[in-house]
């Protein structure tokens, strides 16, 4: 009899792709764990939209949070994924118990790291959280508490979702001080910035802490010849933002003083003649604050040579149609030359 033999049987997939095929000299060539990757990025976006969904008219909880909080993070998940779920929180946190479970929530500690993602979409959204949970009063020392991990990714590279989320938080007073003693010193490294955003977004930072601190402690950090220079910048609205924090600066005599001192200080003239809209008046609107300060102090910080070049500019908007021009040209005039 002939002896039972085994029937010779068509290979597997796995047995075809495994170490021992002698057509495989160096093994398997694909990586079937990173083959996955794809598949399971779309399992959890599939399964972040459906939490998403059937969560969103109940309120937030540590629970829910935890779910939200666990894609924001993994590097299984897609930015997509992480993105729309920024979306839903950023939104429900200008809600006061949703802001409130948020904060109480492993989230909060994840802002610094989603600031710092290499997704400027992901970035973005994440200050807009930052912003909707400073919309309450309550947020505010809870989120001053992570500005000292958020400061330090400005040397990374200055991104301006940092910067709106350090603006944002700055318009507490309760987080400026926090924003002020680690930021400060980046100030002058970040408005010599060839990035438009980021002096803007500097600038702003600047304003709200002059909002919102006494004005002697933040003159120090200031570079006012910065300030100053970025009036002459390309961009309008660095020009704006720029004009904006001089201009609150002049309000307070030691602003002024140190507006004046700046050794570029009489380029500011320039902006008499700027086609920016509305430029010329708040130019008008700070030289009138700076030769009032330096009447009302005595102190001789504009020379005869710039006031007389000042005085020519105002007869220019004088004989302007601008009424409101006019009328600060004006009362500039009468200041600069009160017997005449």
């Amino acid at each position: 009899m002939v002896p039972l033999q085994r029937t010779d049987t068509y290979s597997s997939l796995h047995s075809w792709w495994s170490d021992s095929n002698s057509m495989l000299r160096r093994g398997p060539t694909i990586n079937l764990h990173a083959a996955t990757k794809p598949l399971m990025r779309l399992l959890y976006h599939k399964q972040a939209l459906s939490f998403i969904a059937q969560n969103r008219h109940e309120p937030l909880s540590a629970l829910s949070l935890e779910v939200y909080s666990s894609y924001l993070l993994c590097k299984y998940v897609s930015f997509s994924t992480q993105r729309r779920v920024l979306k839903h929180l950023a939104e429900r946190a200008y809600r006061q118990n949703d802001a409130r479970e948020i904060l109480q929530s492993p989230v909060l500690e994840q802002i610094p790291q989603l600031l710092g993602s290499p997704d400027r979409v992901l970035r973005t959204r994440t200050s807009l959280l930052v912003g909707g949970l400073l919309a309450h009063k309550f947020s505010a020392t809870l989120m001053s508490g992570i500005v000292g991990k958020i400061v330090p990714m400005l040397k990374d590279e200055g991104h301006p979702a940092v910067l709106k989320a350090l603006a944002e938080i700055s318009s507490h007073p309760d987080c400026a001080k926090a924003v002020f003693t680690t930021a400060f010193s980046s100030i002058p490294e970040l408005l010599d910035s060839d990035d438009v955003e980021i002096k803007r977004r500097t600038c702003r930072m600047i304003e709200k802490l002059v909002r919102s601190r006494p004005i002697a402690s933040i003159l120090p950090a200031i570079p006012m010849d910065k300030v100053v220079e970025l009036l002459q910048d390309v961009n309008q609205e660095v020009v704006h933002e720029a004009m904006t924090v001089l201009s609150l600066i002049a309000k307070h005599p030691d602003g002024a003083a140190a507006i004046l001192s700046a050794p570029n200080f009489p380029a500011v003239i320039k902006l008499f003649d700027s086609k920016i809209d509305r430029m010329a008046l708040r130019t008008c609107s700070l030289v009138d604050a700076l030769v009032k300060y330096d009447r009302d102090e005595q102190k001789n910080h504009i020379s005869d040579a710039l006031r007389t070049a000042i005085a020519e500019k105002l007869l220019v908007l004088v004989r302007g149609d601008d009424d409101s021009a006019i009328y600060v040209a004006m009362r500039t005039l009468k200041t600069m030359f009160p017997q005449g």
